[in-house]
C-alpha cells in the first residue's frame, strides 16, 4: 500500500493571468498560511511567469500531495494537469459554466473533450479530477480537507 501523502495541496502559479485565477490563489494562499505544513502554494511573478521551484522539485512535490490545483492557463489546456496525473495527484479544476458539461478553461469555452487528447474514445478526462464550480472557488481548501 501507498504511504499516505505528506502534503493535502500543492500549487505553483502566477497569480495574474485572470481575476479567477487570482482569486483562486489568493484563497489558497490564505490556508497556506494557516497550515503551511499541509498546503504548499508557491506564487511566481506575474510580470516574468518564471517558476520560483525547478520543474523537477515541483514534481516531486505533485508526487507528495494528494491534489494540485490546475487553473485555467492561456489555452484550454495545461502541462500541469498531465503532470498532475503522472504525478499521482488529483488535479482539482475550475469548472465554467459552457455546452456539453462546461469546461476548465473560461466561460463558454470549448468542452474539455474537445481540448484532451483521447477524449472520443479512450479517457474520460472529468472522471480524473475533482471539479469546482468557479462561484465555489474560494471554498476549495475546505471542500478538499473534508
Amino acid at each position: 500500500p501507498e504511504a499516505p501523502r505528506k502534503l493535502l495541496l500543492f500549487l505553483q502559479c502566477s497569480p495574474g493571468i485572470s481575476t479567477d485565477r487570482k482569486r483562486l490563489v489568493l484563497s489558497i494562499a490564505r490556508h497556506a498560511y494557516r497550515d503551511p505544513e499541509r498546503i504548499m502554494l508557491i506564487s511566481m511573478d506575474d510580470v516574468s511567469r518564471v517558476p520560483k521551484m525547478a520543474q523537477r522539485q515541483a514534481l516531486h512535490m505533485m508526487r507528495t500531495a494528494t491534489f494540485c490545483p490546475v487553473p485555467a492557463g492561456d489555452l484550454p489546456f495545461t502541462t500541469r494537469y498531465f503532470f498532475a496525473l503522472l504525478s499521482g495527484c488529483i488535479p482539482v479544476v475550475i469548472l465554467y459554466k459552457g455546452r456539453r458539461g462546461g469546461n476548465w478553461w473560461r466561460f463558454n469555452g470549448p468542452p474539455v473533450e474537445d481540448v484532451h487528447p483521447w477524449s472520443d474514445r479512450y479517457i474520460n478526462h472529468r472522471e480524473l479530477v475533482v471539479e469546482i464550480p468557479l462561484a465555489r472557488i474560494e471554498e476549495l481548501v475546505p471542500m478538499l480537507d473534508s
